[in-house]
């Protein structure tokens, strides 16, 4: 999620108060942004985190100075 939540959204999140709160977030979360709201499936965020997965098995390795890349530098190439 920290990929494409927006700035609102987090700031929301960042004020609950415990994981029943953040759980119900979640799932909110997911749902607004679900193409199919019926379906049992959400492609959205299927489509999300194999993109991830994608750029984690692909790009995944450290730099020479041990910094973490992968993902978190391809992240916006996913597409």
């Amino acid at each position: 999620m920290p990929y494409i939540i927006s700035e609102d959204e987090k700031k929301a999140f960042l004020t609950l108060s415990n994981d029943e709160e953040r759980d119900a977030f979640i799932e909110a979360f997911w749902q607004r942004r679900n193409p199919n709201p019926d379906s049992p499936e959400n492609e959205y965020r299927e489509e999300h985190y194999r993109r991830i997965a994608y750029a984690n098995e692909h790009f995944a390795a450290a730099s020479r100075d041990g910094r973490p890349t992968g993902a978190h530098l391809h992240r916006f190439r996913a597409s």
